[in-house]
């Protein structure tokens, strides 16, 4: 009888985590996808150096919730990442800045070429 209880109890849990599973696989490949679909969308707006840099402050800003929600430890690779991801917005920021007041530049519309090594960037990156 207790023996039965406890296999019963086993079963609805094993249900219950199976259909969870799922629906995490789901919702994340629904949000993997509407990634991409606003990934396209942007690059066709927004000059595709504009959109690496924000793809790695995104990136920065996940490695930093991800180290203050689970109290990941920081290993000596993760600061170096980080710092150089910060970094490297920094400079854009600056140049960029530095760039537009200088009066160089006569649009902000991307080349084929800029795309299409984004898109490739993009592919790769995980």
């Amino acid at each position: 009888s207790i023996l039965k209880m406890l296999a019963n109890q086993s079963a609805e849990k094993e249900g219950q985590d199976m259909s969870r599973t799922l629906a995490y696989i789901l919702s994340s490949g629904a949000f993997h996808y509407l990634n991409n679909e606003v990934m396209y969308v942007t690059l066709s707006k927004v000059h595709p150096i504009t959109l690496a840099v924000g793809n790695t402050a995104k990136r920065v800003f996940i490695i930093v919730a991800g180290i203050m929600v689970f109290s990941t430890p920081v290993t000596v690779e993760t600061a170096i990442g980080a710092t150089i991801g910060i970094g490297g917005v920094f400079v854009y920021s600056l140049m960029k800045q530095w760039y537009d007041n200088s009066g160089q530049h006569s649009t902000n519309e991307a080349t084929e070429e800029d795309v299409q090594t984004t898109e490739l960037a993009h592919t790769h990156v995980i």
